[in-house]
């Protein structure tokens, strides 16, 4: 069955001009939170693609389990990584306005 849609994308790159980096693919199996697990059972679907425990697409971070503790995580470690660096900026002499700015208060 995956392998039929393998071949769809594959017609669909060639009809649209398009070329897909295949390094980029992946593999991730969806379980229930509290459930088996059972990816150590199943076999990788296709060969050339590498199995994830999470991926992150358009921002967001997707978990196997369907947790988002990751992506909260990544969140939260961005926004301690802003609040120090203004602190740091402004001890090193950014002026005031340029502070506003790059915390969008214009």
């Amino acid at each position: 069955m995956l392998g039929i849609e393998i071949n769809n994308v594959d017609i669909r790159e060639k009809n649209n001009n398009l070329k897909l980096n295949r390094f980029k693919f992946a593999e991730i199996v969806f379980v229930r939170p509290r459930g088996r697990d059972l990816t150590a059972i199943l076999p990788s679907t296709v060969s050339e693609f590498t199995r994830v425990d999470s991926i992150k697409v358009l921002g967001v971070t997707f978990s196997r389990k369907s947790t988002v503790s990751q992506h909260a995580s990544e969140l939260l470690a961005a926004c301690s990584q802003s609040l120090f660096a203004l602190p740091t900026l402004r001890q090193h002499g950014l002026p005031a306005d340029a502070l506003r700015s790059i915390l969008g208060n214009s």
